[in-house]
């Protein structure tokens, strides 16, 4: 079941509520500044949303799964000096995962 949240999209509340409590644990761990976690909110979101067009597992992901991602949201128009960016932020999901 899918809930409009604040910004108006469709997007699955459960999730909504994990990335809320994931960029809380990583800002107050790591002590990143409100624009950071904004750029790691919108990375997650992606990410998600590329797990959920594919009928992925976000659990199951590994880092050949990120590449691929990258590789998609390149083609879709995310500069290249953002990827770097991306992948830090992805990695760090994955790294708490663990």
């Amino acid at each position: 079941m899918t809930e409009k949240n604040a910004a108006g999209d469709d997007f699955p509340a459960i999730w909504e509520e994990w990335l809320t409590g994931f960029v809380r644990h990583i800002a107050v761990e790591r002590g990143l500044s409100t624009h950071y976690q904004l750029s790691l909110q919108q990375s997650v979101v992606a990410l998600l949303r590329w797990c959920q067009e594919g009928k992925r597992s976000l659990p199951d992901l590994v880092s050949d799964d990120l590449t691929r991602f990258l590789l998609d949201e390149k083609k879709r128009g995310l500069q290249g000096s953002s990827l770097p960016v991306s992948y830090t932020h992805l990695r760090a999901h994955e790294t708490e995962a663990d």
